[in-house]
């Protein structure tokens, strides 16, 4: 082998290595958060409305447990529901001094459901 293929064939295992030890490190967090349902006044919901929702955190062991999640708030808004029938909508989170507390482009956050299903009828 020439000089240029071991150094190239070293370059590739580090970055192997790297992405290797990096997947690898990454942790998870489940915590179960009360959800906020904000439901239409002419509308009544016919379906279960879930109480709360799973939200994953992911990331490095030492940043997702430097996340408070009494700080963090979920909720769901039907309010703009303007007929019967199967109505979607995000669940949204809302964190209040994150910015000041954690740098969360380090950590990724998830919901399950992230998306809610509820059947409108006219409460008239």
């Amino acid at each position: 082998m020439n000089k240029w293929q071991i150094k190239l064939a070293c370059v590739l295992l580090a970055v192997l290595i790297f992405f290797i030890f990096l997947f690898s490190s990454r942790q998870g967090r489940t915590v179960t958060l009360p959800l906020n349902v904000v439901l239409p006044e002419d509308f009544k919901a016919d379906s279960l409305i879930p109480n709360d929702v799973n939200l994953i955190i992911t990331g490095s062991e030492e940043r997702i447990y430097m996340v408070d999640v009494s700080n963090i708030k979920v909720s769901v808004d039907f309010s703009k529901v303007d007929s019967e029938g199967i109505k979607y909508a995000p669940v949204e989170l809302s964190f209040q001094g994150y910015d000041k507390v954690i740098n969360t482009s380090l950590v990724n956050f998830s919901l399950e459901p992230s998306n809610i299903r509820v059947y409108f009828s006219s409460s008239k």
